[in-house]
């Protein structure tokens, strides 16, 4: 026991990290973790764990941290998919080692002094709208920073996370196994010497600038050659073309010449107008003058006319007010008489009313006395005797009740026995349907998918009265493709999380439904976009002809339009064109280009012959374009109704249990409905004993009722007599006397209203009679002007005659003064120019000399012209083409010696860049060469690393050579001739020969000894610790599911062991725990 030594815990300083490494991480809310912390060792982590436990989260946490895009990763496509479910954010928090010699532009941020350097990242939920949107913020030592800092920043620290040789996730192992030689040449130059990556990528800049230049000096060069035989030719045809365009000349002038004539015509067709508009106003106005006086006479009498007529007017107005008047006197009069006739009435009922009362109360009296006889017929019935039957009453009632609640409950209970049959044989339908029906229900039977899918997708079924339309199936079930090919493309490019979601038509529904499907059941929620897809750069149609693709992916789907939509949305599926065939060299070496509009890759990914390749833009040297790929998945999903054996012996085993349990229930409720018969009999035997017991009560209150009845009505009587007795002895003289005084006041009224009456009579007579003066003396002047009229009418005819003709000449003339078409040909005179205008003037006098001068002799003359033209050979270009070919042929004197010596100074920097580059190069793939096969000896028979030189520098590549047979030769390292297990193998050792040459402060592997034998494993781990925990190198994280025993340990590394279940403490309730279980290095 002596020679044991006391364990303790030795926590490595941070003077041991190199600069730029990781120091610690912090996660909360992140994937599975609601908070935990993982401190790091300063030479190699080896983190281990079940699957799932959330070992690659580290790898996830350690590539978005630093700003990396999910595609590095190769899981979900988008940073919000990391959040913890649940949860509206995420946090990720990286405290990196500081090295501020490199980081001095960033002093606002990052101090000399401090030796770590905290860079948070939040990841939001995309859950605002507009301004409010927010998906990420940054955090360099607690101070807000865009995204682009962090990036700096990190670029400055020589970390690649987008460079296999650094950080391999799990996802892309398969892929830097299929890493394209010329592509590991750049990604192996880039993590070791960036500064020979820039030379490569200018070296290729240069080289096809060279080529583009040596091209179009020899297209200059023949282009010369041609000018010089075309031009003899040309100047040929250059003289016949100058006599056609003298001819050409003579024609434009003579059609010049026509506006001259149509001008001087319309010009004496205006003057001729106005001379004979003038004439006619002249002789218009002599004859108004003559005929003046008789117009003024008619004036007169017109005015005449209207003064009559006046006066008639006046005393109409009065004769209809006094008419009115007379109506109010009748109607006066009629009401008074109404009023007499009503107090007559009156006082004849006064007078007889006392015989009539007394009338009334003989008559009332003999009533009393028959309803009294019979009211002391009725026989009276005690309280007691009521009270007894309604005892009996309450009695049966109880028992009733106490009945029928138990006969209830026994009915509830069948009820329920029933409710259960129904659901039996409900769900034995639906199996036996399902079996045989196309539902693709079944397709979530699938050992991958969680209870929690399926519980949710019956829920939605559920619901689908209120839900239809707002909330759709996952995409396993809801699209499908009829090729198997196809299918596999779509689950390759689908994440699993996408694949199993529901889809929420617009964020309405989202708002709607979201809670219950996430709180319920926990699943992914999908929500489409109200923007319009974006059309792909290319169509279909140039897809297929130009680069050889079947189509885009989306085209060979079929299912719900809006599921396909939403995986546009998420996986871009409308722009990602697929082949069943592989891609030749041809097709690859057209999508490495760059898209003009946006700057990025033709297409981001394609897949073709079962790979996936994803181009990219390199964001280091010029930007060239690579590409990285894998193999696609095989599955099940997407296949449309593929209904399996298991699954179908499954369901019939469930139909059979649930028979039996549709028998048992049934004898259940056949004992439960005799119980109900039982209470039956008993109801209808008290409630007959209930009804005969109410008859009796009812004929006993039918009987007090007519008493009671009877007996009120003997009052009632007894009150009407009395009080008709009192109104008897009331006496009506004074109401007559009254009545009497009234019809008086009326009959005075009356004689004075008929007095009125005949006053008005009388006035409206006078009035008539003066009316009708008026309207004779009206009738007289009348008569006069109609006389004066048929004298002037002939000569007003005669001048309205010479008026129109006024009217017409002056439109004509009016016409001819503004016509457009003078103003045009006045217009196109005057636009001449003087020497145009001496040259016409000049032909105008020949014309007119010969006595030619008009439109049809012109029009002769360019027919002539015209058809001398027609009969000649002439090329109207000619001329133009000369100028053009002796413009040409003195810019290429001027710009082939320029371009020869252009071309002479591009192979010069070529050859100063290989000089530099190619000697640089040589030295490090030898050293990775020896290192990598002093490795590969361990694990094979030999193995080597070569730098290929080819005649163009986009060729230049590394090799990687292999053998792990004596008896073969070495052979290059590719997805086809080596087994997976020996590419695991080449691909980690070759890794493990980079760590002592790279530049970059960390590395990270994930689970790269998938595939491999124990015996190979052990010697790849133990090169991997040897290397990774030696002297100044940089720090390593390998991530792994599973350790074989007895591997090599070193002390310097440290393992990481990750655990999850529900007895691991939660540091967000007790935030001591945070270190509870933190791995150290133990020292004795």
């Amino acid at each position: 026991m002596g020679s044991f030594k006391k364990l303790k815990l030795s926590t490595p300083s941070t003077a041991e990290f190199q600069r730029g490494s990781i120091v610690k991480i912090r996660l909360e809310n992140f994937v599975i973790y609601q908070f935990t912390e993982f401190h790091l060792s300063p030479s190699l982590n080896m983190i281990i764990g079940p699957n799932g436990s959330g070992k690659s989260t580290f790898v996830c946490a350690v590539c978005l941290g630093l700003a990396g895009r999910p595609e590095f990763i190769g899981r979900a496509k988008k940073a919000q998919d990391y959040i913890r479910n649940g949860c509206n954010s995420c946090k990720i928090t990286i405290y990196l080692k500081n090295n501020p010699e490199v980081l001095t532009e960033f002093h606002s941020l990052i101090k000399e002094s401090d030796d770590l350097i905290e860079i948070t990242r939040k990841i939001f939920k995309n859950e605002g709208s507009g301004n409010n949107k927010q998906k990420n913020q940054y955090f360099i030592n607690g101070i807000s920073v865009p995204e682009n800092k962090v990036k700096e920043i990190i670029n400055k620290l020589k970390i690649q996370l987008d460079n296999l040789c650094q950080f391999l996730s799990q996802e892309r192992v398969e892929e830097f196994a299929r890493l394209k030689n010329e592509k590991l040449l750049y990604e192996t130059m880039r993590s070791i010497d960036p500064d020979l990556v820039d030379i490569l990528e200018k070296l290729k800049e240069i080289e096809v600038l060279e080529q583009e230049q040596q091209q179009k000096l020899k297209n200059k060069l023949k282009r010369k050659s041609e000018l010089n035989e075309k031009l003899e030719h040309l100047q040929q045809a250059a003289h016949a073309l100058q006599l056609y365009k003298q001819k050409l000349e003579q024609i434009d002038l003579n059609r010049k010449l026509i506006p001259f004539v149509k001008y001087s015509d319309l010009e004496k067709a205006k003057n001729d107008a106005k001379k004979a508009m003038i004439a006619t106003k002249e002789e218009h106005d002599a004859l108004l003058e003559r005929f003046e006086p008789d117009r003024e006479r008619l004036q007169t009498l017109n005015q005449q006319l209207d003064l009559p007529m006046a006066k008639v007017n006046k005393y109409k107005k009065k004769f209809q007010e006094a008419h009115s008047m007379l109506e109010d006197f009748v109607t006066s009069i009629d009401k008074n008489q109404e009023q007499i006739k009503t107090k007559l009435k009156q006082i004849e009922y006064y007078n007889t009313r006392h015989i009539k009362q007394k009338e009334a109360i003989k008559q009332k009296t003999f009533e009393k006395h028959r309803i009294t006889q019979e009211r002391d017929m009725i026989e009276t019935i005690s309280n007691e005797e009521i009270e007894s039957l309604l005892q009996q009453r309450k009695h049966f009632g109880t028992e009733i009740n106490q009945l029928e609640s138990q006969k209830l409950d026994v009915e509830r209970e069948i009820k329920n026995y029933i409710n259960n049959i129904n659901k039996l044989k409900s769900d034995m339908v639906r199996l036996k349907r399902d079996q045989e029906s196309n539902d693709t229900i079944h397709i979530l039977n699938d050992r991958s998918v969680s209870d929690n899918v399926k519980n949710a997708v019956h829920f939605l079924r559920d619901h689908m009265d209120e839900m239809k339309g707002s909330v759709l199936e996952p995409p396993v079930m809801a699209v499908s493709s009829q090729d198997d090919i196809y299918a596999n493309y779509l689950d390759s490019i689908v994440d699993r999380s996408t694949a199993l979601s529901l889809t929420m038509v617009d964020a309405s529904c989202y708002n709607k439904y979201s809670d219950v499907f996430l709180n319920k059941f926990g699943i992914g929620l999908r929500q489409l976009g109200n923007k319009k897809l974006p059309e792909p750069q290319i169509s279909s149609q140039n897809l297929r002809s130009k680069y050889g693709f079947d189509g885009y992916l989306d085209e060979f789907l079929q299912g719900d339009p809006m599921v396909i939509q939403m995986l546009c949305e998420q996986n871009m599926i409308n722009q990602i064109p697929v082949s069943k065939n592989a891609l030749s060299r041809q097709m690859y070496e057209k999508l490495l280009t760059v898209s003009p509009q946006t700057g990025r890759p033709l297409f981001p990914r394609v897949i073709a012959g079962g790979t996936v390749y994803n181009f990219r833009v390199s964001n280091y040297g010029d930007r060239q374009v690579f590409s990285n790929d894998y193999n696609t998945r095989q599955t099940n999903f997407y296949k449309g109704n593929v209904i399996s054996s298991e699954h179908i012996e499954l369901s019939q085993r469930k139909i059979n249990e649930k028979k039996q349990k549709v028998i048992a229930v049934e004898g259940e409720v056949k004992k439960r409905r005799q119980t109900v018969n039982e209470y039956q009999s008993n109801i209808v035997e008290l409630k007959a004993k209930a009804l005969e017991c109410k008859n009796e009560y009812s004929a006993l209150q039918a009987k007090n009722k007519r008493w009671n009845n009877l007996n009120n009505a003997i009052h009632q009587k007894s009150a009407e007599i009395e009080r008709m007795t009192q109104n008897l002895n009331k006496d009506a003289s004074s109401k007559i006397q009254e009545l009497q005084n009234e019809i008086k006041e009326h009959l005075e009224d009356t004689v004075t209203l008929q007095n009125s009456k005949f006053d008005t009579l009388e006035t409206m007579e006078k009035i008539k009679k003066r009316a009708l003066v008026y309207l004779a003396n009206r009738w007289e002047i009348s008569n006069r002007l109609y006389f004066a009229k048929e004298q002037f009418s002939n000569a007003e005819q005669e001048i309205n005659t010479l008026a129109d003709e006024f009217n017409e000449k002056k439109e004509i003339y009016k016409n001819l003064k503004n016509n457009k078409e003078t103003k045009a040909w006045r217009k196109q005179v005057q636009s001449y120019s003087a020497e145009l205008n001496e040259k016409l003037k000049a032909m105008i006098a020949e014309y007119q000399e010969e006595d030619k001068f008009d439109e049809r002799n012109i029009n002769n003359t360019i027919n002539i012209l015209q058809d001398e033209i027609s009969m000649s050979n002439h090329d109207r270009s000619a001329a133009k083409v000369l100028k053009e070919v002796e413009l040409e042929l003195g810019n290429l004197e001027q710009q082939i010696p320029q371009q020869e010596q252009e071309l002479q100074n591009l192979r010069t920097k070529l050859k100063s860049g290989k000089d530099i580059f190619e000697p640089r190069a040589s030295e490090i793939v030898s050293k990775i060469s020896k290192r990598f096969s002093t490795l590969f000896t361990s694990v094979g028979s030999a193995g080597e690393v070569q730098l290929v030189r080819e005649n163009s520098f986009r060729d230049w590549r590394i090799e990687i050579l292999v053998k792990f047979r004596d008896n073969v030769p070495l052979k290059v390292l590719d997805s086809h001739t080596q087994s997976g297990g020996e590419r695991a193998v080449s691909t980690v050792l070759y890794m493990i020969a980079l760590q002592e040459f790279t530049t970059a402060p960390f590395r990270v592997v994930d689970e790269i000894n998938q595939g491999m034998d124990a015996n190979n494993e052990r010697i790849v781990h133990k090169a991997m610790v040897e290397n990774a925990c030696s002297e100044k190198t940089s720090q390593y994280f390998l991530i792994t599911p599973k350790l074989l025993t007895g591997l090599y340990y070193h002390p310097k590394m440290r393992i990481h062991c990750v655990v999850a279940g529900s007895w691991i403490p939660n540091p967000s309730k007790e935030p001591e725990k945070v270190h509870f279980g933190e791995t150290s290095s133990y020292v004795l």
